[in-house]
């Protein structure tokens, strides 16, 4: 269904109904007599469909649910989507049971599980909607030619991402395990990829082989999206990708195995490889390096809490920020969302970054990698207007500077 469209899991964690629970992830308003409630019911993502009659007025109990959605889609999201949920549940109660028994409350955090689980879950289909003009509404099964004709094909095609790019290694959704799921729904994710020679649908190159191996034995992070069209659909995830690839294609990352140099020109987690539908080999993201360690925001927060930094180590990291972001923008590109949250001090730096003693060495110093090329801007770091520019950098540096007290 096209139309308005909210996903807003983050912002609403749903209810407990009688030891059900549920939570709203997706309101999509269509036109003024049919919406879409999609929530997770005891762990079983479940759509529903309200159909108000064509002839209803504002008093029939559809078109006032289907008001409600579209109204949620815009504006005022936790108290409409409770009442949208006091109407939905006890009218789908049996049936939602039917096929999402009572099950522990919801976790956070899966493990061990494919990506594709995550992205794209089982759904069970229903419709709110009445079977005669003076019967009441019911929510009942749709059927499966309701819901193919309902159906919206992605295109085969990923707008441009594919060009001159073929030679990137490419792993499939189901050739990815799920260590840690970092946000809802497979979007952000702790991975481990299958060694291309024992995918079904990829080729087994020898070029490949030893970098799949190595790929497989160590923890990447996924960013992918579960949109039809892909990351043209997904600006953040779009920009992001593209960065890298473009980092990647000019050499201009090294690996985290490798030891830092003052040659290092972006100090950014190394692209490993492309993320695509095994059924259209659309590219739905990409798996990068996981860097072990803690966000700089978190390492100043123990500053302020009497454990200073060592300067050695924060002149270090300054200097390691102040060369990645001008070699970002000698590249043409823009970090973007600059800040203290978006900067990893890699491990051992972030264990041990305390000023030395008296007769003491300083310790050796990690570097300070670049994270989240997907764009925006955060108040007090950036201003709105310089959003997703060099100006927009600039300023991020300097109050990150700040931060370190540089």
């Amino acid at each position: 269904m096209k139309g308005l469209r909210s996903d807003r899991e983050d912002d609403y964690d749903g209810d407990d109904y009688d030891g059900d629970s549920i939570a709203i992830i997706q309101l999509n308003g269509g036109d003024e007599f049919e919406a879409d409630v999609v929530m997770l019911f005891n762990d079983e993502q479940i759509s529903v469909t309200v159909l108000a009659p064509c002839q209803s007025s504002g008093s029939s109990i559809e078109k006032h649910v289907v008001d409600l959605i579209r109204q949620a889609s815009v504006d005022n999201y936790n108290t409409l989507a409770s009442a949208i949920l006091d109407i939905i549940q006890p009218a789908g109660e049996e049936e939602f049971r039917r096929v999402a028994p009572k099950a522990p409350a919801l976790s956070s955090h899966r493990s061990n599980t494919k990506l594709h689980a995550l992205l794209y879950p089982k759904t069970h289909y229903f419709a709110f909607r009445r079977e005669a003009a003076d019967a009441q509404p019911k929510i009942v099964p749709m059927s499966s030619s309701e819901v193919q004709a309902r159906a919206w094909a992605p295109p085969p095609c990923d707008n441009g991402l594919d060009e001159d790019r073929n030679h990137f290694p490419r792993y499939t959704t189901n050739d990815i395990d799920v260590i840690e799921e970092i946000l809802s729904g497979g979007t952000v994710t702790r991975v481990r990829v299958v060694p291309r020679n024992n995918g079904d649908d990829v080729d087994s190159h020898d070029s490949h082989d030893v970098h799949d191996i190595h790929t497989a034995s160590n923890d990447l992070l996924c960013k992918a999206t579960d949109c039809a069209s892909g990351p043209i659909a997904c600006p953040a995830l779009r920009r992001e990708l593209v960065c890298l690839l473009t980092l990647h294609e000019h050499n201009y990352q090294v690996s985290s195995s490798s030891a830092p140099t003052e040659s290092m020109r972006v100090c950014t987690p190394r692209l490993v490889g492309l993320v695509t539908h095994p059924e259209n080999q659309r590219i739905v993201g990409f798996v990068r390096e996981w860097i072990p360690g803690k966000r700089l925001a978190d390492v100043l927060k123990h500053e302020k809490r009497g454990k200073p930094l060592s300067s050695h180590h924060k002149q270090r990291w300054a200097q390691r920020l102040r060369a990645s972001v001008d070699a970002l923008h000698a590249l043409g590109l823009v970090w973007g969302d600059g800040k203290t949250g978006n900067l990893i001090v890699g491990v051992g730096g972030a264990d041990n970054v305390t000023g030395a003693g008296h007769g003491e060495e300083e310790a050796p110093v990690s570097d300070l990698w670049l994270i989240d090329f997907g764009g925006g801007w955060t108040d007090g770091w950036v201003d709105s207007d310089k959003e997703n520019t060099i100006q927009g950098d600039e300023q991020a540096v300097q109050k990150i500077l700040d931060a370190l007290h540089i």
